[in-house]
């Protein structure tokens, strides 16, 4: 393995990893809301969270093009 192929494995796997973190903080606060478990505070940091993580996964999978359009000039 290159390092090319090492930092684009690196960049997927933080995606992947982020990814997992994201769909677990939704079933979590799906499963919160069902039991009326959750006040409005924390229902309203987990949908910042939320939403930092898909700003973070769009900057990673920006991350990724310009690193595959560099190695690509």
């Amino acid at each position: 393995m290159n390092l090319e192929d090492y930092s684009l494995a690196k960049i997927n796997i933080e995606i992947h990893e982020v990814n997992i973190y994201r769909i677990n903080l939704r079933k979590f606060l799906l499963a919160e809301t069902k039991k009326y478990a959750i006040n409005a505070r924390k229902f309203n940091s987990i949908l910042d969270e939320l939403e930092r993580l898909a700003i973070e996964i769009h900057e990673l999978e920006n991350k990724k093009i310009e690193y595959l359009n560099l190695n690509n000039l």
